[in-house]
C-alpha cells in the first residue's frame, strides 16, 4: 500500500491506494476500496502490517469502537494487525517496519518485538535530531484477536 484514504463519513469507501504494476511514464495507484476488500480471502494472513498512514485511525461508532481499516482486517478474522494511528514519516516508519520483522525473525513475540522496534526509532531519533518525538515513533499499534493483558502474542 502506498497510502491509505479513510472516509470518516461512509467508512466502506475508504480505500488503499496500491502501486499499479504495469510500468508507466507516470504513476498512476489503483485504489482499493475497504467495500471491495470483502470479496478478499483473508483465511491464510497471520500477519498483516498497515504502513500506510492512519489505517489504525477511524469514525468511533456506538457500541462498536473505531471504525478503522485494522479493524476491518481483525472483524475479517486475521489474527494480527499493526497499524498507523496518524500520518508517519516514511523512513523512520520503514526503519521500525524493519526493526519489528527482525524481533520477530529472532523468535520474540509481538509485543516486545514492537516495542524493541519502537525503542530503535527512539534511539535513532535521539542520535539524529537530540529529541526523539513520540509524533515519528509512537504511531504503530497492535491489533490482536485474542490479546490478552496476561499474554503476549507469538507470530507463528
Amino acid at each position: 500500500s502506498v497510502r491509505s484514504v479513510a472516509n470518516m463519513n461512509q467508512p466502506w469507501n475508504s480505500y488503499w491506494e496500491l502501486a499499479d504494476e504495469q510500468s508507466t511514464s507516470r504513476w498512476q495507484p489503483r485504489k482499493v476500496y475497504l467495500r471491495e476488500l470483502l470479496a478478499w480471502d483473508f483465511s491464510r494472513t497471520r500477519l498483516l502490517i498497515l504502513n500506510a498512514c492512519e489505517t489504525a485511525s477511524g469514525k468511533i461508532e456506538r457500541g462498536e469502537g473505531g471504525m478503522s481499516m485494522a479493524r476491518f482486517f481483525t472483524r475479517a478474522h486475521v489474527p494480527h494487525v499493526v497499524a498507523s494511528l496518524w500520518q508517519n514519516d516514511d523512513r523512520i516508519s520503514a526503519r521500525i517496519i524493519d526493526e519489528f520483522l527482525r524481533g520477530l525473525e529472532d523468535d520474540r513475540d509481538l509485543i516486545s518485538a514492537l516495542q524493541q522496534a519502537k525503542r530503535m526509532g527512539m534511539k535513532e531519533l535521539k542520535n539524529d535530531y537530540h529529541y526523539p518525538l513520540p509524533y515519528f515513533w509512537a504511531t504503530f499499534e497492535l491489533h490482536d484477536l485474542n490479546f490478552s493483558n496476561a499474554t503476549h502474542p507469538k507470530f507463528n
